[in-house]
């Protein structure tokens, strides 16, 4: 039987699937949902990397941490950053993978 997380998620989906909005908000709200059903580890990465944005951007506020570029005063941490977080993330989740592989049963 398979785990009740893994058929919610299908059944969400396809019952997304079967219902297509032709225009205008709905539309957009249909595909944007459809693709996070489709892509869970793009949007969950996604996410993650916008969260430890926003955390930047407090950190830095409040004078937590202090980036070169901020020294003269306050400012919104560069997007350029999310690609070194994004990359943090990626070699993270590799890392813990490798280490920490499923046991085969006996």
């Amino acid at each position: 039987m398979p785990p009740i997380a893994q058929t919610r998620f299908a059944a969400i989906r396809s019952r997304l699937e079967l219902f297509e909005p032709r225009a205008g908000w709905r539309a957009w709200l249909y595909e944007f949902l459809l693709f996070g059903f489709k892509q869970g580890w793009a949007c969950l990465f996604g996410g993650l990397m916008l969260f430890v944005w926003l955390a930047g951007n407090i950190a830095t506020f409040s004078n937590a941490l202090i980036y070169p570029s901020q020294r003269d005063g306050w400012a919104l941490v560069q997007h350029s950053k999310l690609g070194a977080w994004y990359l943090l993330m990626y070699i993270s989740f590799i890392l813990v993978a490798v280490l920490h592989k499923p046991q085969q049963k006996a």
